[in-house]
């Protein structure tokens, strides 16, 4: 029992500082991100956070939102081709990843420039014929590595049949459809996120953390703002918030409003 609530606090650490790190990109010099959520309902399964963008373009591509399933594990392990088509590894009784990401799909339909991202500390296992369809570059699942093999006998022909059958669709570019939009992002440890967020706020502004410190403020702001039904921010919000709870030191760096002036002292 002891474990299972550690493995639950520990998992609600995980998405707050995720949660920080992200609205921490408001108060970079020309943001891109306007608004950040946790716990919203606005896509199933994807709900723990939302990041929602203006003028972002990624891959010559216009990029509106991502919505996060952010799954922490208190022991090491890997994911593999199967675990996307079985509830029990969402902690779901019916429907798995792939459904929730199909739903996602027909909800914002084909114009739309959302991705659906998955971040946990565990990786697909090397073992596992996905990994090489895996990209480095954007988290995404290579379509042209996936759709080789044309029987169910090849290992990418065998995933295909899996996850088609699974969500009944009908042939692959059914599949490769839902699959497009789908990010696995390889999240860093709890304590190296939270290394990774103490240096965001040292540099945009907040009081960081204490290394070691046993309360972190950050966290206990979410849970008081999820309470009180609060959960979702601009950056004109989380500056008023941390204000009042003594969090804001101030940038350092100009501010992105601040005219920036350079001076030539010779030719």
């Amino acid at each position: 029992m002891a474990q299972s609530v550690a493995a639950l606090y520990h998992g609600w650490e995980y998405q707050a500082r995720l949660f920080w790190i992200h609205a921490s990109r408001m108060f970079q010099d020309r943001p891109k991100v306007q608004r950040v959520g946790f716990e919203n309902d606005e896509v199933r399964s994807f709900d723990d956070i939302t990041v929602h963008y203006e003028g972002l373009v990624e891959s010559g591509e216009p990029v509106s939102a991502d919505f996060y399933q952010v799954k922490f594990h208190m022991a090491g392990g890997a994911i593999r081709s199967d675990d996307f088509a079985d509830p029990a590894f969402i902690n779901a009784k019916s429907h798995s990843l792939l459904h929730r990401l199909r739903d996602a799909k027909v909800k914002f339909g084909d114009k739309s420039v959302a991705r659906f991202r998955l971040y946990t500390p565990w990786r697909i296992h090397p073992d596992d014929p996905l990994i090489e369809a895996f990209s480095n570059v954007d988290n995404s699942f290579r379509w042209d590595v996936l759709s080789a093999g044309k029987t169910p006998n090849s290992k990418f022909g065998a995933i295909r049949k899996l996850w088609r059958d699974h969500l009944e669709l009908t042939d692959d570019e059914e599949l490769a459809a839902v699959l497009k939009a789908f990010r696995l992002e390889s999240g860093l440890t709890l304590l190296e996120i939270e290394r990774e967020l103490n240096l965001r706020l040292a540099c945009f502004g907040f009081v960081p953390v204490t290394e070691g410190s046993l309360l972190h403020p950050y966290e206990q702001m979410v849970s008081r703002l999820f309470t009180s039904g609060r959960n979702e921010f601009r950056r004109e919000d989380i500056d008023r918030l941390c204000s009042q709870e003594g969090l804001w030191i101030g940038r350092s760096l100009p501010e992105p409003d601040a005219v920036r002036v350079g001076i030539r002292s010779f030719i």
